[in-house]
């Protein structure tokens, strides 16, 4: 989590897959879990450094935010249910 604003250190912006938009990384740890996050089969999307809303502090964002394989598959299967199947 960092400020909105965050001037502490060098941004380094690339196209990395699966990330929607560019991703801005501040620092070397940022920067090695979005190539992890790219390979991971697991992984549909990620955004970096997205504004985090309601805190009482001040405006800050989060490091990632991932969806993920599985819960897209969760949401289809409670949408099927909720529909019914078909019958036969």
């Amino acid at each position: 989590m960092r400020k909105k604003n965050y001037k502490g250190a060098k941004v380094s912006k690339r196209v990395v897959a699966k990330c929607e938009g560019v991703c801005r990384t501040y620092d070397a740890i940022q920067y090695a879990y979005a190539n992890l996050l790219s390979e991971a089969e697991e992984v549909k999307s990620f955004q970096v450094n997205v504004l985090l809303q309601g805190l009482e502090e001040g405006a800050y964002t989060s490091d990632f935010v991932i969806t993920k394989q599985s819960q897209l598959q969760q949401s289809f299967w409670m949408q099927a249910e909720t529909i019914g199947s078909p019958m036969v």
